[in-house]
Order: C-alpha cells, then structure tokens, then sequence
C-alpha cells in the first residue's frame, strides 16, 4: 500500500490531475493456489487482505484524492469468476487449479464497485468495474479447447480484446454508467 501512496502522491506532483485510476492489482502469496481441503487459516487471511483488502485500501486513497479534486472515474477489475462458479473440468489433467479464494475476492470487488458508487453519490465520482473473462498466457493446450468449448467464438481473450471497454468507461461516452459490472468474456458466463 505504501508503495501505491508513494507513486501516486509522485504523479500528482507531476501532472496536477487525476481523472481515472485503474487498479488491476492481483497480489498474492507463495500459498497461492492450494487445494481448498488443505487451505490454511493463516494462508487464507493474507490472500484475502492482499488482494481484497489491497483493492479496498487502494479505492479509498482514490476516493480521497477525487474528493479533494470535486471529480474523478474509478475502474476496479475483478472476473467472470466473481459472477459464476469455475468450470472445474477445464483444470482437469493439468497443474491449473482455481482457488476458492480467488473467486471470493472477485466476487467482493464487484460488490465493492457498486458500494462504493453509492457511497460516492452526488460527488461527481464514478466507480465501474470489469469482469474479462480468462486471458491467453501459456496455458496447456487442453485447458484452452476445452475454454473455448464453454464460449461461443475466440475462447480465452487477449488483453488487446480489454481496450475497448476500458476505453468506453474513461470517455464521456460512459457519463452515466457508474456502480456496474461490465462482462468481456466471449460468452463463458452463459
């Protein structure tokens, strides 16, 4: 958190305004991906303050700086697996797992967005967030036929296929969408 605190006051400095953070933050620890049945405690607790805890700590530094500023726009990521459950066959004969962690922590940052535009009502605030869908980076070959079976097109996405969303919710061209959940996911929520 530190560290965030640091850069941004830096880029402040600097360029006087902010008008939109993205946090794409994913922290996590070397425990990361253990099978829910072996789960520790301890484990646990870090993972969900790294990545939940990071998102909410990260959310009201931005909230207080676009405050002070009278406006602001705050894009927060979490994934098709804060809306729906992993398809657990896809990781089938393959190192991939999907933590129950991970799918809580996602699920609370889209609760998060739509807290926190309600918090910011009447200050000139937006806050949205996206929910891509899984992103193409060397994963085994079966676990990506199978990913694209449960679409309707491409299958995993690139990061590229983020662009024009992320765009969208920067313009004014999204003036009036705030507290939402936007899906890219090629149809795997379906």
């Amino acid at each position: 958190m530190n560290h965030f605190e640091s850069k941004f006051n830096l880029l402040v400095k600097k360029i006087k305004f902010v008008d939109v953070i993205i946090n794409l933050s994913y922290l996590k620890n070397k425990s990361w991906g253990t099978n829910f049945l072996k789960l520790k405690s301890k484990d646990l607790k870090e993972n969900l303050f790294l990545q939940l805890g990071t998102n909410i700590m990260i959310s009201q530094k931005s909230i207080n700086y676009f405050i002070k500023q009278g406006y602001g726009n705050l894009i927060l990521f979490s994934s098709i697996q804060g809306v729906s459950a992993p398809k657990f066959s896809h990781y089938s004969n393959t190192k991939m797992s999907s933590p129950i962690e991970y799918s809580a922590v996602k699920a609370g940052i889209i609760n998060m967005t739509k807290y926190l535009a309600k918090f910011c009502k009447g200050k000139k605030i937006r806050i949205n967030c996206i929910s891509p869908g899984g992103i193409l980076d060397s994963q085994p070959i079966s676990f990506v036929k199978k990913y694209r079976d449960s679409c309707l097109s491409k299958g995993l996405l690139s990061s590229d296929d983020l662009n024009g969303v992320v765009e969208f919710l920067v313009s004014n061209n999204s003036e009036f969408i705030n507290g939402q959940n936007l899906i890219i996911d090629d149809g795997w929520t379906l």
